[in-house]
Order: C-alpha cells, then structure tokens, then sequence
C-alpha cells in the first residue's frame, strides 16, 4: 500500500477506535474523512481528539 497511511489501512477499526475515545485514532479518523472529502466529520474527529489534548489535533484544527 504505498503512499498510504498505515493507520487509515482499515476504517472500521480506526473507527472503533475513534467511537471508544482513542485520540490518535480520531485524528487519524479525520485524516481518513478529509480523503473521503467529509469534511464536517473531519472537523468532528479534529475536536474529539483535540479536546483530549492531542496537539496534532490541535494544530490541525488551528489551520481549519
């Protein structure tokens, strides 16, 4: 899979991780949505991982 994600590999899962709280996976998750060009669940998962204090999330959420 070259040029791809190694987290956004599988969907479901990082999705269940999302749902279950995982910052890294909701950041990961809204990596995966803005790909998908859903970007209102992008922005969805930006703040549930940012309010857990992810900075990746953070700063992402900064350039939205």
């Amino acid at each position: 899979m070259t040029g791809q994600h190694p987290g956004l590999s599988d969907p479901v899962q990082l999705q269940r991780d999302a749902s279950a709280g995982n910052p890294k996976a909701q950041f990961l998750l809204s990596q995966f949505c803005y790909k998908q060009g859903d970007l209102t669940a992008m922005i969805h998962w930006l703040e549930e991982a940012a309010s857990s204090g992810l900075m990746e999330a953070i700063e992402a959420l900064g350039y939205c």
